[in-house]
């Protein structure tokens, strides 16, 4: 019996052209709408431009805020900085969507290295954002998936490591990190929210692969993918 398990994919939009274009091309493929998750800049790389962001934009995937700066712990700073951090990214992903021509919702919102804190949903509220997407789950781990609501805005957990811990740290192959992924989607009921990068799941080819594999083996078993505000959506129904 298949489980029809609605599946959040986020793309943290870190990496080169060919990665981006790579990685723009299998969704569009693949028919996914994702939830790119966008930083104003990475140290100095920056990421909010129109020439960074254009393909992703063409897809129509769904843009949330990242922070400005993607600060390591955001709750380390105070809370006048940490209100900058998120007003001043909302702002600018505004201006994005006037740059290119077709303005867009942003609905949403996902602490750099996922440091769920409770300081930022007073700020999260303020702007109208219907969810936050920092805390961790983890059926490996046995951290279970538990969205909540914290002043008006739901908490939706994403699975940890993402591809970046698993390709780059763990030293893994490929094949061997998504069935990793594959494992605990296994152990996943109603909803597996995941985050890859450009530059990590679609570094090369065979990586590329093994992504479009996992991708595939998840729908054979009846997942659906859905944008973060879907699946927010969704939830609100049920908690």
């Amino acid at each position: 019996m298949m489980k029809e398990t609605k599946i959040g994919l986020c793309v943290d939009p870190v990496g080169n052209k060919d990665e981006i274009r790579s990685l723009c091309r299998l969704l569009q493929n693949e028919n996914i709408r994702a939830t790119v998750t966008v930083a104003g800049a990475v140290g100095k790389k920056p990421i909010s431009t129109l020439d960074h962001l254009q393909l992703f934009l063409e897809g129509g995937h769904e843009i949330a805020n990242h922070t400005r700066s993607h600060p390591v712990r955001i709750g380390e700073l105070d809370k006048e900085e940490q209100k900058k951090e998120i007003i001043l990214q909302h702002q600018r992903l505004i201006e994005l969507g006037s740059e290119y021509g077709t303005p867009f919702p942003v609905r949403g919102f996902r602490a750099p290295f996922y440091a769920y804190g409770e300081e930022p949903f007073e700020v999260l509220h303020l702007l109208g954002y219907e969810w936050d997407s920092s805390a961790i789950y983890s059926p490996l781990l046995g951290v279970p998936f538990k969205p909540f609501v914290r002043k008006g805005v739901l908490e939706i957990p994403v699975l940890f490591p993402d591809d970046m811990t698993l390709l780059d740290r763990m030293l893994l192959d490929p094949v061997e990190a998504f069935e990793v992924w594959w494992h605990s989607y296994e152990r996943t009921d109603r909803y597996f929210i995941f985050t890859i990068h450009p530059y990590g799941s679609a570094k090369d080819q065979r990586t590329l692969k093994a992504f479009e594999a996992f991708i595939e083996k998840m729908r054979k078993d009846g997942g659906m993918f859905s944008t973060l505000s879907e699946i927010a959506e969704d939830l609100h129904k049920r908690i």
